[in-house]
């Protein structure tokens, strides 16, 4: 007898309750990460503004589209804790 877990219950237990028709599109994945990426760079200490200048184009394209209003969210709220 197998005492191990199964694969698919841990896959089941990790994904929620989505059903992979709910996946992020590529652009809503491609977002994310750079939100990570801009997270990242305010946690490491650098300065909001500057981050901000590197950013610019990519946070400008995600204000453009409405689907990616969620990732603005993070990035506006590691912003406002970087203590504007």
């Amino acid at each position: 007898y197998d005492t191990r877990p199964s694969r698919t219950k841990k896959q089941e237990a990790s994904s929620g309750d989505q059903l992979p028709l709910d996946q992020p599109s590529p652009q809503m994945t491609a977002a994310n990460r750079m939100a990570d990426q801009i997270i990242g760079e305010i946690n490491d200490g650098v300065h909001p503004d500057e981050v901000y200048d590197l950013f610019r184009d990519q946070i400008a394209n995600l204000e453009a589209n409405p689907e990616m209003s969620p990732v603005l969210e993070r990035i506006n709220a590691a912003f406002d804790q970087a203590g504007n």
